[in-house]
């Protein structure tokens, strides 16, 4: 499935130069899938937290004892995501984890596989966010990290804040990109 992924990613990278990009993805027929799950049993979602490089929030690995604690919190949040489009399924491609505090999430894992670029996949899960917590705001534990430049490339496209510490997207920024 890996490999399959990675071939069809070079296809999708050379045609999303080639055309504009909104025909590009229409194209694809894509089908994000979102999981809201809290399953210690889904070894998937700590190893993409703890393997991802590019598109990571901030570079924080979390051991087992850690990630189950946090399943546990009543107020965490877990977003699994999978993919699949007219090349085939991807699978298991992102995460995203947090906790929930009145209005906002604070967001501490938010990780994508490279091989899930140049899909707008993370507007899909900053979407599916938004719309599933009912929040206004969401505060993101963002670090830049030497690897993580598709991650600042794409916070600097949505004109997110950052004070130093965290960065914050409201829900009206966000609709507004």
């Amino acid at each position: 499935l890996r490999q399959a992924s990675l071939r069809a990613n070079a296809e999708i990278q050379a045609g999303a130069q080639g055309a504009a990009s909104g025909e590009f993805i229409r194209n694809l027929a894509g089908r994000v899938i979102f999981d809201s799950r809290k399953d210690p049993a889904n070894k998937r979602t700590l190893e993409l937290i703890n393997k991802t490089n590019q598109f990571n929030l901030n570079g924080v690995r979390l051991s087992e004892g850690e990630w189950l604690q946090h399943l546990t919190d009543p107020d965490s949040v877990v977003l699994s995501v999978a993919y699949e489009d007219k090349f085939g399924p991807l699978g298991p491609i992102g995460v995203l984890s947090g906790r929930r505090n009145e209005d906002e999430v604070e967001v501490t894992s938010w990780v994508l596989s490279c091989r899930a670029f140049s899909r707008k996949i993370e507007d899909h899960i900053l979407h599916h966010l938004f719309a599933e917590q009912s929040v206004g705001k969401v505060r993101l534990a963002y670090r830049p990290t030497e690897r993580n430049q598709p991650l600042q490339s794409y916070l600097a496209s949505l004109n997110v804040e950052s004070n130093g510490d965290d960065a914050f997207i409201t829900r009206e920024q966000f609709l507004d990109n």
